[in-house]
C-alpha cells in the first residue's frame, strides 16, 4: 500500500508562534480522533508510521510540532515554561473538537509528549489516554540527584545557562534508532537551559499530585529499562488516577516497543508493536465499537 499523504496546516499559539500541525486522513467516516504528542527533542514525522497505520485502521490523526521543536516557531534549546506547551495542546484539542464535535478524542503521548497529554486530561474531556513511556519521574541516569541542588541554583542565578544536551542514546536503546535521531536535522542535538530542565521537573512533580483526575481509560507502555523515565512513574498513575479501566504493559517486548514508534523502517518488531496499539485503541480498552 502506497504511504497516505499527511496534510500540513499552521495555528499560531497564544504567545504569537507559529506551530506547525500535521494530520493522516482515513478513507470515509472517521472512528475516533487521536492526537499524538511527540517528547522533548524530537519532531512530529518521527511518528508517521503510527499516523499512517492508525489511519488506515480509521482514525482520523492529528500532530503537531512543538513550539522550539521541529517546524514550529520557537527557540530551539531553552523553554521558559513547559506549561506552554500543555497550552498549545490544549488550542489543538480545542480546534480539532470545533472541526470534529461528535467523535471520541483520544491522546497518545511520549515521554514528555505523554506528560503534556495527561496534564490536558486534567481539564479537558478525553475519552482515553495511551502514554508510551510517560515522563514523570526521573531516572538517577538523566537527571542525578547529587546534582538537583547545582540545578536550582543555576536556575536562579542563569537561567540561560546551557548545561545538558540531549542525549539520544539515553533516549532510545536502538542503536538504528539513535543513528535517525542523530542524522534528522530537525531534532534538537544541542544543550538545553537550566530553565527548560528545571521546568521539566517542577511539571511532573506537579502532575504527580494531581493523578485522581485522570478519569479516561488509559494505556501505559513502559520500558523496565528505560534510562529517562523511571518506572515509579506508571505504577503511581495505575495506582492512584480515577479511571476504572487502565491497562499497565511492561516486559521486554513493550520495553522495545516505546523507541520502536520512531523507527523508519518496517521491520517486524516495529509491525508488531503498531499492531498492538491499534488493536488495543481499537478494540477493547478504548471502547470504540
Amino acid at each position: 500500500m502506497m504511504p497516505m499523504r499527511v496534510h500540513l496546516a499552521r495555528f499560531t499559539n497564544d504567545r504569537g508562534q507559529p506551530i506547525m500541525t500535521y494530520r493522516w486522513v482515513p478513507r470515509g467516516r472517521p472512528r475516533a480522533l487521536v492526537l499524538m504528542l511527540h517528547s522533548i527533542a524530537e519532531h512530529s514525522m518521527l511518528y508517521d508510521r503510527v499516523g499512517q497505520t492508525l489511519a488506515t485502521k480509521g482514525f482520523y490523526v492529528f500532530a503537531h510540532d512543538h513550539a522550539g521543536h521541529g517546524i514550529s516557531g520557537g527557540e530551539r534549546g531553552h523553554i521558559n515554561d513547559i506549561t506552554d506547551l500543555v497550552s498549545d495542546a490544549r488550542l489543538h484539542v480545542a480546534f480539532i473538537r470545533q472541526a470534529f464535535p461528535n467523535y471520541p478524542m483520544f491522546i497518545l503521548g511520549h515521554s514528555v509528549g505523554g506528560l503534556i497529554a495527561m496534564l490536558v486530561s486534567y481539564v479537558m474531556e478525553i475519552q482515553g489516554l495511551i502514554l508510551i513511556s510517560p515522563y514523570l519521574v526521573s531516572t538517577e541516569e538523566s537527571v542525578p540527584r547529587d546534582f538537583l541542588p547545582i540545578l536550582r541554583e543555576l536556575d536562579l542565578r542563569n537561567p540561560r545557562r546551557h548545561i545538558e544536551r540531549a542525549d539520544f542514546p539515553l533516549m532510545a536503546a536502538d542503536e538504528s534508532v539513535v543513528r535517525v535521531l542523530r542524522m534528522d536535522h530537525l531534532c534538537y542535538s544541542g544543550d538545553w537551559t537550566a530553565r527548560t530542565i528545571c521546568s521539566l521537573l517542577d511539571l511532573s512533580e506537579s502532575a504527580l499530585d494531581y493523578l485522581w483526575r485522570i478519569t479516561a481509560p488509559f494505556i501505559i507502555m513502559h520500558g523496565i529499562k528505560d534510562k529517562v523515565c523511571d518506572m515509579e512513574g506508571p505504577v503511581r498513575v495505575t495506582e492512584e488516577s480515577s479511571s476504572s479501566d487502565s491497562q499497565m504493559k511492561d516486559g521486554r517486548v513493550v520495553m522495545a516497543s516505546a523507541f520502536a514508534l520512531q523507527l523508519k523502517t518496517t521491520g517486524t518488531q516495529e509491525r508488531s508493536v503498531r499492531s498492538e496499539l491499534t488493536e488495543e485503541i481499537c478494540e477493547r480498552k478504548l471502547h470504540i465499537e
